[in-house]
């Protein structure tokens, strides 16, 4: 693998999965090969301490009114890392504006870059900046999505397929949580005999938590003991909550806005059914991919997901979960149903889950796909 730099906004500790899918890819390449060039953001040395590549953390976008473009700085510090780390290939973590600066070095210099794809990056730009992106894209040399439907998208953009590549975010190892933390959260949230029916993730309009409040009076008709847990914050909350006081769900939905990775693997451990409904929005905002499935099928849950965007390469459906169309109140409903009423069938789904990771969703072998086209 030739000595290659990434240049993203996205990078931990700042949370998200485009920020872990590039710490997993950057752990799976020879340590002496990868730089990256990141945001110099709050609390980063405790992260970059432990990682095995060099990470150079600097102010890449200006704050000031008087320069113009706003991340001159970061292609400054590029050119700079480039020539004193003698970079043979640039990887472009985000096409707006990290492709700005790796097209005019490409240009000046004649390094070959690679851009990263995973969906909404693409999916809602229009005018100038669709303009800009398509001459980015048509100079890469590569272009990386994380999914076909992502492959797609670029397509449309008119690139050729034989210059994409997918590889897929993978879910990561989660250590199994303590019997004594499992029981701290039964008793914090009184979870003692229920049915848990579970979703991670960002509070925002695309994920559909609110198709899945919309059909639970109807389970609960049924179920009386279920408890519907919402994991995660975002601009979605209040609307969310309101939604739950005019459907009379208190007693039924739990909120849990500030879990870490432990209290996350404790809830995948403890759900019956991990579920979300995401759709595409009329803006085009979509989910790209959905590693969330598969960290559930890692704990050999069975998933219910919305059949839009790249989700369908998550999960296959009736092999590791159900695909429910994400605006039908009642296709969600029946699944949901489906699945507590046939408990062997759920758990052989959840089985099948865990296989279809161990099978197909491996960081090092992702990577490798990478590694190949940087050689």
């Amino acid at each position: 693998m030739k000595k290659s730099l990434l240049i993203t906004l996205d990078f931990p500790p700042n949370v998200g999965g485009v920020s872990v899918y590039y710490k997993n890819i950057c752990e799976n390449f020879p340590k002496d090969s990868i730089r990256v060039l990141a945001p110099n953001i709050d609390y980063h040395e405790s992260f970059d301490q432990h990682a095995l590549y060099k990470i150079y953390r600097e102010r890449m976008i200006s704050q000031s009114l008087f320069l113009w473009p706003k991340w001159l700085p970061m292609l400054k510090q590029a050119e700079k890392i480039i020539s004193s780390e003698k970079i043979e290939k640039i990887l472009v973590g985000n096409i707006l504006p990290c492709g700005s600066a790796a097209y005019i070095i490409h240009k000046k210099t004649k390094i070959p870059y690679y851009v990263f794809i995973h969906g909404m990056d693409l999916s809602t730009l229009g005018g100038k900046k669709k303009i800009l992106a398509k001459k980015i894209l048509a100079s890469a040399d590569k272009i990386i999505t994380n999914s076909n439907f992502t492959r797609h998208v670029v397509e449309s953009f008119g690139i050729s397929t034989d210059k994409i590549i997918t590889a897929y975010p993978c879910p990561n190892p989660m250590a199994g949580p303590n019997e004594l933390d499992i029981i701290k959260m039964r008793n914090a949230h009184n979870f003692h005999d229920k049915k848990i029916l579970l979703t991670v993730g960002r509070l925002v309009e695309r994920k559909g938590h609110d198709m899945v409040l919309q059909s639970l009076p109807n389970i609960i008709k049924k179920y009386e003991n279920l408890v519907y847990v919402i994991a995660g914050n975002g601009p979605s909350l209040e609307n969310l909550k309101s939604i739950v006081r005019n459907l009379g769900l208190e007693k039924n939905v739990e909120f849990i806005t500030n879990a870490n990775n432990n209290d996350i693997s404790i809830l995948y451990e403890l759900c019956d059914i991990f579920i979300m409904a995401s759709r595409r929005l009329a803006n085009n905002d979509y989910e790209g991919f959905g590693i969330v499935y598969l960290e559930a099928n890692s704990f050999f849950k069975p998933v219910i997901a919305g059949k839009s965007g790249g989700v369908t390469e998550a999960v296959q459906d009736k092999i590791n979960g159900l695909l429910v169309d994400p605006e039908n109140q009642d296709e969600i409903s029946f699944a949901i149903l489906h699945l507590l009423d046939n408990p062997h069938y759920a758990h052989v789904l959840g089985m099948q889950g865990m296989d279809l990771v161990k099978r197909n969703f491996q960081w090092w072998e992702q990577a490798q796909k990478i590694k190949n086209i940087l050689a």
